[in-house]
């Protein structure tokens, strides 16, 4: 314990910035990315030890992902896929179990959900089909919907005014569609995925584009076996005309799940479920008008999430923002030089035990990434003994997979970068895993006590 404990203090240069954001000025990565960049995610795509980035381009039809060099650049390499027109929802889960991460991605004008394998050093397949004829397809999100420790997809298609999900066999073979929500004329424009009551299975929040309201749906897999979708009775939020982005976190930091909501035509907010199955509205106050997308993460590092806040205005300079510690009237400028930002992804992309934040410009065809200076020393994997251990995926939302050449007990301690540990388990045998799902975002190191030898992993 006093090893870790020093390890931490001694690799990390804790900078209190207070209000102030902890981001350096906009670094560029590609000026020149395909037409209408749109999306963007964030994962290990090559099995080195640095986050890369993949983005999908709505007028462009391009997949593109950029290999973080590890000295902080990237490089574009060749292109997933040139021929998806109109890519309206992107990201990155581990589909066939061969511990490397793949690309899904959705085509509004094709009316298709795909994905690329990966061969592990970040070659992709060709385009593989998971289902058309969804109408306008959007957002997809990955998680295990039905509790057989595969990774399942769900998926929103506006014109069919559906929300369906697919269950994956492990080998990245999927079942028919099976359906969430089928409301008519609702045009369904996005969905999130997490365990909202805490019960042990993905529930779903869903905001709608034609009938202006955002609906929660329970997952009863632990109540009743199996994964069927009941809608809560009353709306999280109705009225909303322009929503564009939906999500969970824990926005006021009191243990449990929130949902947030973007709505272009009026400020962010957060919905709170109370006692009697109502939700209570908290407005994020600004003068900045017409926000197209938000996340909740812990920017600081200060063990209190933060919400962050992209803009997509008929100003060339719209603006990047964030609400310290979550409090709703705190809003800083991270930067305003970018022209509409739909969509960005927070990760560690220099290996410091900081969360940094990638960014698309996407009227500019512009990728950036923006520093995060809490913490100015890189802490790397190669100064421990970890020949025998790997752990993956990393990044990870839900569970860390640990492989050992032994077949000996371990030990396992999880710290936060404060230094306060925060879980521990006994692993036995060769493959292991650690359920780190009511985590809260951030970065983490995981232990082992016997071995000592210590990895750094991103809870997203």
């Amino acid at each position: 314990m006093k090893n870790i404990l020093l390890l931490i203090v001694c690799a990390l240069s804790f900078n209190f910035l207070l209000a102030q954001a902890p981001f350096g000025s906009k670094q560029s990565i590609s000026t020149t990315t395909g037409n209408f960049p749109k999306f963007i995610e964030s994962s290990n795509l090559d099995n080195d030890t640095f986050i890369d980035i993949v983005i999908g381009t709505n007028l462009g039809g391009t997949i593109e992902w950029y290999k973080n060099n590890g000295n902080q650049t990237f490089t574009l390499q060749a292109l997933i896929s040139s021929t998806l027109t109109n890519v309206n929802g992107l990201t990155i889960a581990d589909l066939d179990n061969d511990q490397d991460n793949d690309i899904i991605a959705t085509s509004e004008s094709m009316n298709k959900i795909v994905w690329f394998e990966n061969d592990g050093n970040g070659n992709f397949g060709a385009e593989q089909l998971i289902d058309n004829g969804l109408q306008r397809a959007g957002t997809v999100k990955a998680g295990d919907i039905d509790g057989d420790n595969n990774i399942d997809l769900a998926v929103v298609a506006y014109e069919s005014n559906i929300v369906v999900w697919y269950s994956n066999d492990g080998y990245g073979n999927f079942g028919t569609a099976q359906t969430i929500s089928n409301i008519s004329n609702s045009g369904p424009r996005d969905l999130d995925l997490a365990d909202y009551d805490l019960d042990g299975d993905l529930d779903i929040v869903v905001g709608y584009g034609r009938i202006y309201s955002v609906k929660l749906f329970n997952n009863n897999l632990t109540q009743q076996g199996s994964p069927t979708f009941t809608v809560e009775s009353n709306n999280v939020v109705s009225g909303n005309y322009y929503i564009n982005d939906v999500s969970f976190g824990d926005v006021d930091n009191d243990g449990d799940l929130e949902i947030l909501k973007v709505d272009l035509l009026t400020n962010t907010a957060y919905y709170d479920k109370q006692s009697d199955g109502t939700f209570t509205e908290t407005v994020f106050t600004t003068s900045d008008v017409y926000p197209a997308t938000a996340m909740v993460s812990d920017l600081d590092d200060n063990s209190v999430n933060d919400v962050t806040i992209g803009y997509s205005s008929t100003n060339p300079t719209d603006k990047m923002t964030w609400y310290l510690d979550s409090n709703p009237t705190n809003e800083n400028i991270i930067d305003n030089s970018q022209n509409d930002i739909f969509s960005f992804t927070i990760n560690d992309f220099d290996n410091d035990g900081d969360l940094d934040m990638a960014s698309i410009s996407s009227n500019e065809n512009h990728l950036n990434w923006f520093e995060n200076t809490t913490y100015t020393f890189t802490l790397s994997n190669t100064e421990f003994n970890t020949q025998d251990i790997s752990i993956y995926p990393n990044p990870t939302s839900d569970k860390i997979n640990i492989k050992l050449n032994s077949s000996e007990n371990h030990s396992v301690y999880i710290y936060n970068i404060l230094g306060k540990k925060v879980m521990d388990q006994n692993l036995n045998g060769t493959n292991s895993s650690i359920d780190v799902s009511n985590l809260s975002n951030g970065i983490y190191l995981l232990s082992f006590k016997n071995t000592n030898s210590t990895f750094k992993f991103v809870k997203q």
